[in-house]
């Protein structure tokens, strides 16, 4: 009986230790992925009703240490500022799952510098104006030093799409 208290209660904590936090959302694993968004295509890696984009061309599974610099990067402000070009053709997508169903997404184009997100992402919130009352702000393009991290992450994976240094 002792034996059976403990297993249990050893998967129970080992199941509460894989899965984290992130803006609000429990997740227990983080893919990234490879894909043509591109001008025509369906501009995100995963649509409203939970299909991915039929261009995906690689994934990786990342490991807890890349999951949290990661969210350490997509929270903090130093890691946004810069302007947005208008291309927003995306091929990098990093999708957040729960027990296999799909909790939490963000799309990235490293060309014009966009980054659009499932997450209420404050810190990319930078060079707010206001015109008539509407709200809206100048500065949400990833920084110099987000872009290269986003860039070094994928050259490690294999993906065939990087930014030429």
């Amino acid at each position: 009986m002792k034996l059976c208290t403990l297993l249990l209660v050893l998967s129970f904590y080992c199941t509460l230790s894989a899965q984290q936090k992130f803006l609000g959302i429990t997740y227990d694993k983080v893919i990234m992925y490879e894909y043509d968004g591109g001008k025509e295509g369906e501009l995100t890696i995963v649509d409203e009703k939970g299909n991915f984009a039929k261009t995906v061309s690689k994934q990786v599974v990342l490991d807890e240490r890349i999951i949290a610099e990661l969210n350490k990067k997509l929270t903090d402000k130093k890691s946004f500022g810069a302007a947005e070009a208008f291309c927003y053709e995306p091929r990098l997508g990093f999708v957040y799952f729960l027990n296999g169903k799909i909790v939490g997404k963000t799309d990235v184009c490293l060309m014009c510098n966009r980054l659009r997100s499932s997450f209420n992402l404050d810190a990319q919130k930078q060079g707010k104006q206001t015109n008539d009352g509407e709200v809206y702000y100048i500065a949400m393009g990833m920084s110099a030093e987000f872009k290269l991290w986003l860039n070094q992450l994928i050259k490690s994976a294999g993906f065939k799409f990087v930014l030429k240094n």
